[in-house]
């Protein structure tokens, strides 16, 4: 006992004769051509992003140079002979600094979360937050933002890669790399 069902195509009508159809060429194929180009689109979008991610991630993680190195040598080296620092003098130098790059790193955070459209805040998301050097200048390469300036990155990234050294506690800080940290952040958020 067989229950036909109507579909409302004339039975004599086969599946290449609706193919060839006017209603199959000039509506549902277009619609299905559409569907599939937005898919295609979305996933070369995100398979570029993610490669941007990767590029600048390997970017700030290859090792230094020489000349990186002797310009951070040059820094760390800048400081004055002070008197021999207590442990008490370097807490508080290590709080000062890392007040100042947590300042910083709230600051590109809300860059991050205020970017103009969905697509490029699921890419900042998806970087991970132990090195902030690359989301700076993957903000600055999108330009999503009009308050991070090439030269404010530039800085932002200065005190990240200053920071960095310093950032577990066990190196000893002086008084002007913290300085120098703190005019970096200075420069780079707005006063509250």
């Amino acid at each position: 006992m067989g229950v036909e069902i109507n579909w409302g195509f004339p039975e004599s009508l086969s599946i290449w004769e609706f193919l060839n159809s006017p209603i199959a060429t000039n509506t549902i194929f277009p619609v299905m051509g559409f569907v599939l180009l937005l898919v295609f689109n979305r996933n070369a979008q995100a398979n570029r992003d993610q490669q941007q991610i990767i590029l600048t991630q390997q970017q700030f993680s290859e090792p230094e140079s020489a000349e990186t190195a002797a310009a951070t040598e040059l820094v760390v080296n800048r400081q004055l002979p002070q008197a021999p620092v207590t442990e008490d003098d370097q807490r508080r130098l290590f709080n000062r600094g890392s007040a100042s790059i947590a300042r910083l790193k709230q600051y590109v955070d809300s860059l991050a979360e205020n970017a103009p459209d969905g697509r490029r805040h699921r890419k900042y998301s998806n970087v991970p937050r132990h090195d902030y050097r690359p989301i700076v200048q993957m903000i600055v390469d999108d330009k999503s933002s009009k308050e991070l300036t090439k030269e404010k990155a530039e800085k932002s990234i200065d005190a990240f890669s200053l920071w960095r050294p310093y950032q577990t506690g066990k190196r000893h800080l002086s008084d002007a790399i913290v300085q120098e940290i703190e005019s970096f952040v200075d420069a780079v958020v707005p006063a509250t």
